[in-house]
């Protein structure tokens, strides 16, 4: 294993961290979508920890995503519905979360992914936060057309599609390779590390945005 194999899982990692540091030394001032930002970061970077201990002990730990990948998404979805401009589309994406996990678990269980690659619920269950986050960046440009750089739903946003943009195009190209491509399928990984770690400092670019004048996190 070369340094690079180690250094961008590791850098993708501790770039999680990243949108928490601009938080937290202002957290009592902080909306409520920066701190439930914050919350899924800080899941996020703990799951990652405990996925690497355990294929580190195990060899396998595919099925840990079915467990925690839920959670993660409850968190995320709860953020992005504290930036919707209207309060029905707010209560609509806070109903539509034990929905979309129902949804995910029961392909995931359909399709016999517990313990695989997640060839068909991953990409599914991707392609379902992007339509919300798309949603959230295009309801929030639409109503504040002007001055969106200083927006961190713009950032924060942009962060996530890229974030979950990449899991769509990676997770069945991976799950698809054989054991005689191993060295492709590490290429594939390096390239969707970078990526996050881009990902992670777009998040973290939206949490230092200025304070909006509303506490609430709404916009």
């Amino acid at each position: 294993m070369t340094f690079i194999d180690i250094a961008f899982p590791a850098a993708a990692t501790l770039a999680q961290l990243l949108p928490p540091l601009a938080v937290v030394p202002r957290w009592r001032a902080a909306t409520a979508a920066r701190r439930w930002i914050v919350v899924w970061c800080v899941v996020f970077f703990l799951a990652d920890l405990l996925q690497i201990a355990l294929a580190a002990a195990l060899g396998n730990n595919l099925w840990l995503f079915t467990v925690l990948q839920p959670v993660e998404d409850a968190i995320l979805l709860w953020a992005l519905s504290h930036w919707q401009v209207r309060p029905v589309m707010r209560l609509t994406l806070r109903v539509a979360i034990p929905l979309v996990i129902a949804t995910y678990v029961g392909i995931a269980i359909a399709a016999g992914e517990l313990a695989t690659f997640k060839t068909f619920s991953g990409p599914f269950r991707a392609l379902l936060i992007m339509a919300f986050t798309a949603y959230t960046l295009i309801a929030n440009v639409a109503e504040t057309p002007e001055r969106v750089s200083n927006r961190d739903w713009l950032w924060t946003t942009l962060g996530v599609l890229l974030y979950f943009g990449l899991l769509v195009a990676t997770d069945p190209i991976v799950s698809a390779m054989g054991s005689d491509q191993l060295e492709a399928m590490r290429r594939v990984y390096l390239v969707r590390a970078a990526g996050d770690v881009l990902a992670f400092i777009l998040i973290w670019r939206g949490m230092r945005c200025p304070l909006p004048n509303n506490s609430s996190g709404s916009t």
